[in-house]
C-alpha cells in the first residue's frame, strides 16, 4: 500500500507537468501504479465495508464446508444474510 503522502506527491508532480515515466523512475514505482494514482487524484481508493463475523461461526462453517471458501461465502450469504465481498 502506498502512503497518502506519497500519493499526494505523485499527483502534485503530475499537475506541475512532470511525465509519468519520470515520476515512476524517481519514486521507484511502476508506471501503471503512477497512472492509477493520478486517475484517483492522489486519493486512496475507498474500501468496501466488511461486516464483523463471529469467529466461532467461521470455525463451524469451515468444518461444515471442509475448508471450501466459496461454499463458506455462499452459506454466509444465504443462511446468515451477510453481504460480503466475493471470495478470492
Amino acid at each position: 500500500m502506498i502512503e497518502p503522502e506519497k500519493r499526494k506527491a505523485i499527483f502534485l508532480l503530475h499537475q506541475e507537468g512532470m511525465a509519468v515515466r519520470e515520476i515512476s523512475r524517481r519514486l521507484s514505482l511502476g508506471r501503471n501504479t503512477v497512472r492509477r494514482i493520478i486517475a484517483q487524484e492522489g486519493r486512496a481508493p475507498a474500501r468496501a465495508f466488511t461486516p464483523d463475523i463471529d469467529p466461532e461461526l467461521l470455525r463451524r462453517l469451515y468444518a461444515e464446508c471442509h475448508g471450501y471458501v466459496q461454499r463458506i461465502w455462499e452459506k454466509l450469504q444465504e443462511e446468515h444474510g451477510l453481504k460480503i465481498n466475493t471470495p478470492p
